[in-house]
């Protein structure tokens, strides 16, 4: 077995490389961004400033990203 394989089969026994569902009402800064009509980075500076003011609600979720997994954050508007 070559190192990489016994890697991913390290991953794959712990669950980093699984996807989490998106929860419902939850979307990425890009989705935000597409919905208010602005670039992605102006949209994600807006989402931080929601979740600090107490409008949006923020959720790291893991996804793919490429060649590897990591934790996305996806935003929610409070209810």
């Amino acid at each position: 077995m070559k190192s990489n394989e016994l890697l991913e089969k390290i991953y794959e026994a712990s669950g980093k490389l699984k996807e989490e569902p998106i929860p419902p009402g939850f979307r990425h800064a890009d989705q935000w961004a597409k919905a208010w009509g602005m670039h992605r980075t102006n949209a994600l500076r807006a989402c931080r400033i929601g979740v600090r003011t107490g409008l949006l609600e923020c959720r790291k979720i893991r996804r793919a990203t490429g060649s590897r997994t990591a934790l996305v954050s996806f935003f929610k508007p409070v209810k």
